[in-house]
């Protein structure tokens, strides 16, 4: 798809190293005819608005999905702007991933810190059950390996197989 071609309601996923970031493609547009973003970032600690450039920062950006059908977009919309200003940004319960979803699913969740959580436990039991003394920077490079394992396997997959680079002028 060409840059301008993704439409309000769509879900964009942009990929940041060892993240995604999550925004919901808004009814307006900017100067140079781009729709917005809606999302919460840490950048600005709330949900805004934000030219979709300021917002993938060039990186790469894709469809994951959309937030319902034409009728209810506009709806949908109208309830994420409600929130621009009054979100409190928290990685760990309100990031951009919970933003979107409780815009779209009603429930603020987020699989990135779902996995995150759950693979590092894991890894936790897994070393203190081990027979091993294991040294503290260790354990270390094995919650921040097994946190990038889960991260990516919990990223967001393109929609209808769309993913371009936001470089090249285009987007999925």
């Amino acid at each position: 798809m060409k840059k301008n071609d993704y439409r309000p309601g769509e879900v964009i996923v942009t990929d940041f190293l060892g993240y995604q970031h999550w925004s919901i493609v808004s009814d307006r547009k900017c100067d140079d005819n781009q729709y917005k973003l809606i999302s919460a970032t840490r950048r600005n600690g709330t949900v805004k608005e934000e030219k979709f450039d300021t917002v993938t920062q060039g990186r790469h950006s894709y469809k994951v999905g959309d937030i319902g059908k034409p009728e209810d977009f506009l709806f949908l919309i109208d309830r994420a702007r409600g929130w621009i200003g009054q979100w409190d940004y928290s990685i760990l319960s309100a990031n951009c991933e919970h933003f979107v979803n409780l815009i779209r699913l009603d429930k603020a969740k987020s699989r990135q810190l779902e996995n995150t959580l759950l693979c590092s436990a894991i890894t936790l039991l897994l070393v203190s059950a081990s027979s091993k003394k294991i040294s503290v920077s260790s354990m270390l490079c094995l919650l921040v390996i097994s946190g990038g394992i889960a991260v990516y396997a919990s990223r967001g997959q393109p929609a209808a197989s769309n993913s371009l680079n936001h470089n090249e002028g285009n987007i999925g």
